[in-house]
């Protein structure tokens, strides 16, 4: 799929927080058109509330700059897709940030999270980003978005064992060999890589969905034990024989050659959703 297929449908919260008033004992969030607004006037206001801000949604924005951002340690939640960002520097001393979403953004160098360990959720999805090194320290990762990015080699992140989805599709990616001991996988995209074997998949016991659309796979038999595994996208691959595939009776399988409806070779097929992980 393209990236504008996979780019996930944002919902803007405008809690209408009053600075006169100040802040209470929640957590607060703030609408991003006044956040633009304190920006462009010159920078982060010494407001007492301002340091207390937990979750920032500024996509399709005009932000560029960040350093008005670097103050902000209590953020959890941060979003800037569709950006022209590029330098992610002034967020290195966001420690706290659980959730960092910058798909559709001018990043490359992604070096400056390297600190940002308490990440749960990552999106980095269509951008120009090849080298993932800098994530290989967040154990904490449960979900990981690169899809269209320029990712090759994902070594990095073969220690980040608390992964459950982990989206690829449209890199360049070649081996999968990484992930074997990412066990608590459930949610994998591999489609339009470079993959041929998909060998080490076989220890992935609890994926739930895999996406192998437009790849060069041609052997389904290291997924035969998969028996959680509840859909599998086979479209536009080299698969002729799904015979293996019978020892997953509930799996539903979508290929060119197949309905997607049950097939009189297999178990009955439960057609279920993407998990949603977020």
């Amino acid at each position: 799929m393209s990236c504008d297929d996979r780019m996930q449908a944002t919902a803007i919260a405008v809690p209408g927080l009053d600075p006169e008033v100040g802040p209470t004992n929640h957590d607060i969030r703030i609408d991003p058109a006044e956040v633009i607004r304190l920006i462009q006037a010159s920078g982060m206001p010494p407001v007492e509330w301002i340091a207390r801000i937990t979750e920032l949604r500024l996509e399709r924005s005009r932000i560029i700059d960040l350093r008005p951002l670097a103050g902000l340690t209590s953020l959890r939640r941060l979003v800037l897709s569709q950006t022209m960002v590029s330098d992610l520097a002034p967020l290195a001393a966001l420690t706290g940030l659980e959730r960092l979403e910058l798909n559709r953004t001018r990043i490359i160098d992604v070096a400056p999270l390297t600190a940002l360990t308490r990440l749960q959720r990552l999106h980095l999805s269509c951008t120009a980003v090849r080298d993932v090194t800098p994530l290989a320290g967040m154990s904490q990762l449960g979900g990981c978005f690169l899809t269209g990015t320029l990712v090759d080699n994902i070594s990095p992140l073969a220690g980040l064992t608390d992964l459950e989805r982990l989206d690829l599709g449209g890199t360049q990616v070649g081996d999968v060999t990484p992930l074997v001991g990412l066990t608590n996988l459930r949610s994998l995209d591999l489609s339009g890589t470079r993959i041929t074997d998909v060998t080490p998949l076989a220890a992935l016991t609890h994926l739930q969905y895999l996406d192998l659309t437009n790849t060069q796979v041609a052997d389904l038999s290291p997924l035969s034990e998969l028996g959680e595994l509840r859909r599998l996208d086979l479209r536009s691959t080299r698969v002729t024989d799904m015979s293996v595939l019978a020892r997953i009776p509930h799996c539903e399988v979508i290929a060119a050659a197949l309905p997607r409806r049950r097939a009189p070779t297999y178990a009955r097929s439960i057609p279920v959703r993407q998990p949603d992980l977020r």
